[in-house]
């Protein structure tokens, strides 16, 4: 199995720390990183990715802007997107919800429940066998 990563985060801390943890897993051909809503978008429609990290609050264009890309547009349709932020609100579970996304992590959280969260998402994506090729 090749699984490819994208981390959509502004906070640069925040993008290197969880690519040093997907790397580690040692799971991941490539981990691919963006700054801004724009940007990975661009890279969304260039590539296939197996997980999709995407923060909420970001310039240019939001997470909620990227995910509604994915799912307009059916790039990456198949990618597990695992949803992080530090401003859940009503309106923003409600969003993720109409866009059936599965995992959130509400910031902030350390390396142990980043792990946590990717191997709940790596078991359901071996059960569905849901690997991008």
């Amino acid at each position: 199995m090749e699984l490819n990563a994208l981390i959509i985060d502004d906070e640069k801390m925040i993008v290197d720390s969880l690519h040093m943890i997907l790397a580690e897993s040692g799971l991941f051909k490539s981990i691919v990183q963006a700054s801004d809503g724009v940007d990975a978008c661009r890279k969304i429609d260039n590539q296939t990715f197996s997980l999709i990290v995407v923060d909420i609050n970001m310039p240019k264009l939001d997470g909620l802007g990227v995910i509604k890309h994915i799912k307009e547009k059916e790039v990456n349709s198949k990618a597990e997107i695992l949803l992080i932020s530090g401003g859940f609100n009503h309106e923003n579970v409600q969003i993720a919800s109409d866009f059936d996304i599965k995992y959130v992590l509400a910031k902030p959280f350390n390396a142990k429940k980043f792990v946590n969260k990717l191997t709940e998402i790596l078991k359901e994506m071996k059960k569905s066998q849901n690997f991008a090729a």
